[in-house]
Order: structure tokens, then sequence, then C-alpha cells
């Protein structure tokens, strides 16, 4: 009997160890939150990656509703989006291969405050005293109690406790009656619902008319000459704009001319900067510019630790070498500069002689000090400066999210609620209102605009043009909230020629008034635009990015023209003149020649009878053209679909190429330049995304097998402003070029 037990624990120890059961886990989080100690609880439409350990190779595995196959190493991965109608469920994901099962549980629930017929917290709209409405509601304390509050102008109405909150993903679901009580002014209210450490809110429920808006708003959009991040006005009627290594001077007329830099961005502080000779010939690195009463200027060099002054002949001079970096300057009235530093988190006055005082700002960009109170003791980062019309100075405190009033060494806020979001706010008061500014001008007439980033550190930043009205109620003037994430689609999304508010902007960086009233800001890639007044401005003229830039091949094209003011227009398609004619002010409809079926190139230029001039450019599709942005968007969104991997470089692809009017491929590439596997996106002769793989390398002779594309195979949640436009299903042509 020994031996038999001698034998046995032999060939047990001799044995292969068992192989590990196969395992699910969440590898990365694309979109979601974690609430709790012990579990995870993400929000309703997160994407998830799910990552298979430990199976047998190369074998397939049902997961959900389709089949999978493991790499070499027995992994696998899958996008999941997290899918509840409840304000918290836990989800249960299996994985099956053979007899063996893998399993995996997480939460998902509401993140926020669900009021159907509120609509969401970016959207105004109208409530009903008295009205019964059920509410989901997530992301709060778990185990506390939960608060709803209605305020109008800054006022509380109304305050009661409503539910008590369930773990883990702090979430509850009750009925509320929409303002109950007596009685309700007419109004903008803000509804919030509060536990002891979180909130969500609705900022804009509307009981009454709305009110017209007491300043007047832009009709339309332009591009203006010159390419930078900073502008200011000049007195006659042009402005500066800074960046990339120079200061442009861009006249009335629409003439650009180099006033400063060499175009060549500076090594570091260490290089010579050109004190005492031309402008032009000078290194420089402008982080802001201003100018000055007597025709010259100034240039804050942050990362070179200086300011720098032109005079009227061109010659450039430093004024003061700084021990931080000044990002922001004010000349004011009485000939002090005011200087914002964002490494001390300071703002200083330099008086005519040089002396420095700090004027605002305790040191530290953020901390547990109020907002308001004595201008020394405010913790504060600037990002920019203006001269309001009584005198005081306007502080854009990005990192607060708020916009400050330096008056009698004292700090208040006139604008933000301290929060960063992206919220159609409009009609609140400023003080109520979501803002994250980067620039600052006070508005002829009383008021001042805000260049607001929105979510500036969320997915995308939905970034927009904004004006505090004498009131102190905010309106939004430009934007649509919406993220324009690509520059290569850039040229589509400007809304150039359109209503600013149909404009997507990007990256905003700075404003300024000119003498006419009209408004300039900048935006990435250094794009100058403009909002020109209700009357008069500079001239400016647009192609409007409607139905009109996609046409039939071989027929007459229409194109769509807006101008500003009376001129004369040249239109060159491909390089060459096909049309000039004296167009009206406004909107006028053109025809072009028949076109070949092929992208074509179109610029326009006015010059109306004063000698100024005014350019535009866009491009026209053919139908049925795949383009390569949507191509691209809809290959990186496919990435972890095709490729096992956890983590990328980059977008993930490599080596694009397109292969006729309705096919371009690419190299799905984890690691920069390796392809590891080659995919094709199509759209079909029915109008239908199709997309398929094959080995690498890329190569137009290859015949993937192509399947339909769906919603949930790209990586794109649906909190994310950047998220493509229907193409799932038949796809009208307008969403295949880059989309408006």
């Amino acid at each position: 009997m020994w031996r038999v037990a001698l034998t046995l624990g032999l060939l047990l120890a001799l044995a292969p160890p068992a192989a590990a059961a196969p395992r699910l886990v969440i590898e990365d989080v694309l979109v979601g939150e974690r609430f709790g100690e012990r579990d995870r609880c993400y929000a309703v439409g997160s994407q998830l990656l799910v990552i298979g350990r430990g199976f047998a190779p190369r074998t397939p595995v049902r997961f959900g509703r389709g089949t999978l196959r493991p790499n070499r190493d027995g992994d696998f991965s899958a996008l999941v989006t997290a899918r509840t109608d409840r304000a918290q469920e836990r989800i249960t994901l299996r994985a099956r291969q053979g007899t063996q099962v893998a399993t995996l549980r997480f939460w998902a629930g509401v993140i926020g405050v669900n009021v159907p017929s509120w609509g969401s917290r970016s959207r105004p709209a109208t409530g009903t005293p008295g009205k019964r409405e059920r509410v989901r509601i997530g992301g709060f304390d778990v185990g506390g109690g939960l608060s709803i509050e209605y305020s109008l102008n800054q006022g509380v109405r109304y305050r009661a406790r409503v539910a008590t909150l369930r773990g883990p993903c702090g979430a509850a679901e009750f009925t509320i009656r929409q303002f109950p009580f007596s009685p309700v002014p007419d109004g903008l209210y803000r509804v919030s619902f509060s536990s002891r450490s979180a909130s969500a809110w609705y900022p804009g429920v509307r009981i009454g008319p709305v009110p017209p808006p007491a300043v007047p708003l832009p009709s339309t959009i332009f591009g203006l000459p010159g390419a930078g991040y900073h502008v200011a006005a000049t007195p006659d009627g042009g402005y500066l704009v800074a960046g990339m290594g120079r200061v442009d001077r861009v006249s009335a007329a629409g003439v650009v001319t180099r006033a400063a830099g060499t175009g060549v961005e500076p090594e570091g502080a260490a290089e010579p900067g050109g004190d005492g000779g031309p402008a032009t010939a000078a290194p420089i690195d402008p982080s802001d510019v201003a100018t000055l009463p007597d025709g010259g200027f100034l240039i804050a060099e942050c990362d070179r630790n200086r300011i720098r002054r032109v005079d009227p002949t061109g010659a450039i001079s430093t004024v003061a070498s700084w021990p931080g970096c000044p990002d922001a300057l004010l000349p004011l009235p009485d000939g002090a500069l005011l200087v914002a530093d964002t490494a001390l988190d300071r703002i200083f006055r330099i008086e005519p002689n040089g002396t420095r005082t700090a004027v605002a700002g305790n040191g530290e960009f953020s901390g547990n000090t109020p907002p308001e109170g004595p201008a020394l003791k405010v913790a504060l980062r600037a990002r920019d400066l203006a001269l309001d019309a009584d005198g005081s100075i306007l502080i854009a405190d990005y990192f607060g999210a708020r916009v400050l009033r330096l008056a009698g060494g004292r700090l208040s806020v006139v604008a933000g609620n301290g929060t960063e979001a992206a919220l159609r706010d409009d009609g609140l008061p400023a003080t109520d209102a979501a803002v994250t500014p980067t620039a600052l001008a006070a508005r002829p007439g009383g008021g001042f605009y805000v260049l607001d980033a929105g979510a500036a550190s969320g997915i995308g930043s939905e970034p927009r043009v904004r004006v505090v009205q004498p009131d102190g109620t905010i309106l939004t003037l430009a934007g649509t909230g919406r993220f324009a994430p690509d520059p290569t689609r850039f040229d589509e999304l400007g809304g150039d020629g359109m209503a600013p508010l149909r404009a997507d902007l990007r990256f905003v960086s700075d404003l300024t008034v000119l003498t006419d009233g009209g408004l300039i800001f900048t935006e990435d890639p250094g794009r100058v635009r403009h909002l020109p007044p209700p009357t008069g401005g500079l001239l400016g003229v647009a192609i409007r990015r409607d139905a009109d830039r996609i046409f039939a091949p071989g027929v007459p094209t229409p194109l769509t023209l807006r101008l500003s003011a009376p001129a004369t227009v040249r239109v060159d398609v491909g390089g060459g003149p096909v049309l000039e004619r004296e167009l009206p002010a406004g909107e006028t409809r053109v025809e072009l020649p028949p076109r070949p079926g092929e992208p074509q190139a179109v610029s326009v230029t006015a010059t109306d009878t004063g000698g100024r001039t005014a350019s535009d450019r866009a491009t026209l599709y053919p139908r049925g053209w795949l383009s390569e942005p949507l191509a691209r968007f809809v290959a990186e969104g496919l990435f972890f679909h095709v490729i096992d991997a956890s983590s990328r470089s980059g977008d993930g692809l490599s080596g694009c190429r397109r292969f006729g009017a309705n096919r371009f491929d690419c190299a799905l590439s984890p690691e920069q330049d390796v392809c590891r596997r080659a995919i094709s996106v199509v759209i079909g002769a029915d109008g239908h995304l199709r997309w398929g793989t094959y080995r690498c390398p890329i190569a137009p002779t290859a015949r993937p097998s192509l399947q339909r594309l769906k919603r949930n195979q790209l990586s794109c949640s649906a909190g994310d402003s950047s998220c493509p436009p229907p193409i799932f299903g038949r796809v009208d042509d307008r969403w295949l070029v880059p989309w408006d």
C-alpha cells in the first residue's frame, strides 16, 4: 500500500501545475468615476475596457452576444458600455470557453441627477409648478441625506430634504413635486440637489417667458488675417496678434506686417534678446501683448522671465527682468503697469519709476481661502487682466473658475460659481454660472466679455465666448459648447459665415475689443476670429459650410458666400479663377462651373471700394466621398476591438493611405510604427460604413472581410462632446465629410 501511495505522490509532484482559472478584469476606464471604498461604480454610458486573461489561446470565447478569439497568450480585450435604467444596478459579465466560465461584476449608476422633463444640465427647460416628477440621482455620499434647493437671482426660495442615498453609487430614486412653494415668480431658477459634500444641479429651469438679451447679439462669425494666440486692439482700428515667435500688426484694411520677432521661437531665457536693435530682428516668445498710448507696445515673455517694449520707431528694449512668469499685462491710464504672474501667483503693480508692489494674491493658486476679501489674502492664478469702465480691475482666475473684481484693495466675485463645466446657463446671474475664464475685455456700454474654456480638464473643453451684461446676467455670444478635437476638421467646424452660436470652437486663448466695438478672439491653431459690431466693423467674407459643400461631379456647383459689407469678390477653385463679381452685404449664392469627382480647394478674396481686403477658404467634397478625418476617427475608435492591448501610443494609427474615393486604410500600431494589424474603413454604395482587418502591411490589393459599423464598437461615450455625428446605419453625404 505504501508503494502505491509513494507512486501517486511522485506522479503528483512531477505533474505540471494546474492552469489558473480564466478571469475578467477592467483594465482601463475611458470614462467613469469611482465611489465608495469596497465597490466600484461606473457612470451609465461609460466605456470600459474589459481584459480576459488565462483562456486557452486562439480558442473561441463567447462574450456577451459575440465571439472573441484570445491571442497566443490566452488574452483578449473588449469594450463594454455600462448600461442600466435604474439609479444603480449590479452588472454581471460572463465569458465562456468550453466548460470554463469567467465572471466579472461591477456597479453602474446615474452620476448627477435626471429629471426627465427638465432635459439635462446642458439644456435649459421649462418647469411646471406642482407637477409630480420621478427623479433618478447618483454619485453622492453613500448613506447620507439628499436635499433640494430652488434659487432665483442668487436668493434661496425653497429648501427641503427629499431622499436617503444608497450605495455604492450614492444613488436614490424618488418623486418630487416641482416648485412646491407659492408664489412662484417668473425667472430662470437654479435647482440644486445636495448631500454633505457633493452637489448636482439644473442651472436653468425657467418659469415664464424668456426676457430679451440686454446686449445685441452678433449675427455672423468671420475669420480674420494674422496668426497667433494673443491679441490687442490698436488705436487705428486694427490689432496686434502675437505668438509663434512674432508679433504681427494687422491694419483696419486687413494688411499684415511683422512688428516684432523673427518667427522662430528662442531656445531659452539665455538667448540674447536683441535690445537696442530693430524689434523684427529680436528673438521673442510672447505670452501676452499690450498696446501703449504712444503707438508702441509691450510684450510679456513668461518663459524668458522678462517684459519687453517696442517703441513707435520699432526699436526693442527690456523694461523689466522678472523673477517669475509674467503671463498677462495691463497698462493703466496713470502710466503704471499691472502684471499677472502665474509662477508667483500674485498680481503686481509697476510704477513709472520701476517700483514694484503686490496688489492681489497670497502666493498660492489654490487652497481654502474664500474667493472674496482682502486682495492680498485670496489665493488666485490670473490668466488675464482688464480695466473696467468704472476704473476697477477685472481678473480672470482660471483655476478658481471665477472672474474677480479688484477695487479698494478687496476682491469680489463678478462671474463664475467656482465650478469648471460647460453648462447652458444663459440668463442666470453671472455669479451662478459655470465659467472657466482664459481672457477678459471690458465691453463698451457696460459689462464685460469672457472667453470661457468650459470643462477644460474634462472630455474636450467646450469653449465659448460669453458676455456679462450690465444687469449682471450672462449670455453666450459664440460657440456651440461642443468640442472640436481635431485640427484637420477645424476648417469645417469653425462656422465662418454662420451664426456664431453654430460655431464649434477649439482651445480659446485671448480676446480684445476693437475701436469700432467689434470683438476678436483667438483659438487653436492660432486662428483669429471676428464677431462684428451691429453696424460697420472690419471687412469680412466667408464660404458657408453648409449643404453646398457637397457637390455632384460634372454639373454646376452652388456656393453660398457671406459679406459684412459690399465688395468685389473673386473665387478661385483648384488654384485658378472661376468667378469675379460685385456682391452686396449679406448672403449671396453663386454658381461654379462643373467640377470633377474629387475634393476641390476653394478660396475667396473680397476687396471693397476703400481698399480693404478679406479672404476665406474651404474644401468642397463630391458625393459619396469618405473624408480622411472621419475614416481616422472610425479606425481609432475600433482599435481595442482589433488589438489585444491595454495601452497605445498616440492614436494608435500609422501609415494611413487612401485607396479610392470610398476606402481608407491604416496600420493599427500599439507602439510607434509597429504594425500589428491593418484596418480598412469603407463607405459602401448603400451608404453604410463598413470596416475590416487584414495582415500587415497596408496594401491596395487586400480584400478584408467587411462588417457594418455598429454604435457599441466605437470607444466613445455619450458624454463626450467630440463623439461623431449619426454615422451608424445609412449615412447621409453631409456626415461623410468633416462634420459641423
